[in-house]
């Protein structure tokens, strides 16, 4: 799969988490925690697919 294909993926995925999160910003810690995990997980790949010369 070209990388900047699964990027994109990624992207969407991440925008996606970021309205789910503004829009149950009210939720339990708990899921905020993990809200926020999973987006700093996603970011992280991210970054590492478009500067795959970083990793």
């Amino acid at each position: 799969m070209p990388c900047f294909t699964l990027c994109d993926k990624l992207l969407v995925l991440l925008r996606t988490k970021q309205v789910q999160y503004t829009n149950r910003a009210k939720e339990q810690t708990r899921r905020h925690f993990h809200a926020k995990t999973n987006q700093s997980f996603l970011l992280r790949n991210f970054q590492l697919c478009a500067n795959p010369s970083s990793s």
